[in-house]
C-alpha cells in the first residue's frame, strides 16, 4: 500500500497482493469520485487543564466547574483524565469557544488555572 500524496493534496492509493507484474496500474483519468470528500469536523476537543492530583483536583471538580460555570450539561462532557500536575477533558467541539471564554473569569477551588484546547 502506498500514498503519492499529502493530506490535503490529491493522490492514488495503489494496493497488491501477490506479484506486482500480474498487475496493470489503472489510468488516473478514467478514476472519478464523486460527493464531497472534505474533512469532517470532530464531534470532541481535548481540553487542557493546568490543575491535577497534586493540586487536589479530581473529576467531580472538574464536572462541577465546567458545568456550573461553563454553562454546560453533563453530554456535553466525555472523558476526564486527571493527571499529577495537568488534567484533559473532552468536550463537545460546537460548545468549546463559548466554554474557554467563560472558563477564564473563574478559579477552580480557589485557584487560578491555565484552560486551553489540548494541542
Amino acid at each position: 500500500n502506498g500514498r503519492t500524496a499529502r493530506m490535503s493534496e490529491d493522490g492514488s492509493v495503489y494496493l497488491f497482493k501477490g506479484d506486482e507484474s500480474n498487475y496493470e496500474l489503472p489510468n488516473c483519468d478514467q478514476i472519478t469520485f464523486k460527493g464531497d470528500f472534505s474533512p469532517l469536523e470532530p464531534e470532541w476537543t481535548t481540553i487542557y487543564v493546568s490543575a491535577g492530583k497534586k493540586d487536589k483536583i479530581n473529576k467531580v471538580d472538574i464536572v462541577g466547574f465546567f458545568c456550573q460555570k461553563g454553562n454546560l450539561v453533563k453530554d456535553q462532557l466525555g472523558l476526564i483524565a486527571v493527571l499529577d500536575k495537568s488534567s484533559f477533558v473532552a468536550v463537545k467541539s460546537s460548545k468549546v469557544r463559548s466554554l474557554l471564554f467563560e472558563l477564564r473569569k473563574h478559579k477552580i477551588k480557589g485557584k487560578t488555572v491555565r484552560i486551553s484546547i489540548a494541542r
